[in-house]
C-alpha cells in the first residue's frame, strides 16, 4: 500500500467516526473540529427571566444574542406579577431570531 493510500484509509477512518473531518492537502493533514449548526437567539421586553430548554439543554435569553444549538425550544417567562409565558420555537442553523415577552399580557411571542 501506497503511503497517499494509507494516509487515505486514514482520513476516511476518522470521517467515519463522525467526530472530526480531515482535509487533505499534498502531503499535510488538517483535523479540524466539528461546527456546531447555531442560531442566534435573543429576548426583548419586559420579562424578568427569559429561558429556552431542548435536547440541547437550558438557555438564558436576554438582550445579548445566545448561540442556540439547531432544535425545538419551550421558551418560558417569568414576569414580575408571577404570571409565566410560553412558546414554543424551532431554531434552524443560521438564523436570528427575537423572542418578545410582555408583561401586560404575559405572554412571549416571535419578532419577525
Amino acid at each position: 500500500m501506497s503511503e497517499q493510500d494509507a494516509q487515505r484509509r486514514a482520513i476516511a477512518g476518522l470521517l467515519g467516526a463522525g467526530a472530526l473531518a480531515a482535509v487533505l492537502i499534498g502531503t499535510l493533514v488538517f483535523i479540524l473540529p466539528p461546527v456546531e449548526a447555531t442560531a442566534d437567539v435573543r429576548s426583548v421586553g419586559d420579562a424578568e427571566h427569559v429561558e429556552a430548554a431542548g435536547d440541547a439543554g437550558r438557555f438564558s435569553l436576554g438582550s445579548d444574542a445566545e448561540a442556540l444549538p439547531a432544535g425545538h425550544y419551550a421558551v418560558r417567562a417569568r414576569f414580575r406579577s408571577g404570571a409565566v409565558g410560553v412558546l414554543e420555537l424551532d431554531v434552524v442553523a443560521g438564523e436570528a431570531r427575537i423572542v418578545d415577552c410582555r408583561e401586560a399580557t404575559a405572554t412571549c411571542s416571535l419578532d419577525p
